[in-house]
């Protein structure tokens, strides 16, 4: 489920304003902070997305780091065997090894 898209209810709240800015006006609301309420909310709504976008980022280079790393595994892993079963017959006190 998504969460909910922060300003979005900002948006109604500004439209109600305008529509009743005669009655509000007796309470302080102007149309400049309507205007206000409509810049900072358009402020937010392009930061949660930036926000959104960074963590999408993030998560795809996670994504891909993994990837490299299971295949960098994979190929040392190969070697590995590759090197015992080259030198499965080979004895070891003849190569120094202790």
């Amino acid at each position: 489920m998504q969460p909910p898209v922060a300003g979005r209810g900002q948006h109604d709240q500004v439209a109600r304003g305008r529509a009743g800015l005669a009655t509000y006006a007796a309470k302080g609301l102007t149309a400049s902070l309507l205007d206000q309420l409509e810049a900072q909310n358009a402020a937010l709504l392009a930061a949660v997305g930036k926000q959104h976008d960074a963590e999408s980022a993030a998560v795809t280079a996670t994504q891909q780091r993994l990837t490299a790393g299971n295949a960098l595994y994979d190929e040392l892993a190969a070697l590995c065997e590759a090197g015992k079963s080259a030198f499965v017959q080979t004895d070891v006190v003849r190569h120094g090894a202790t």
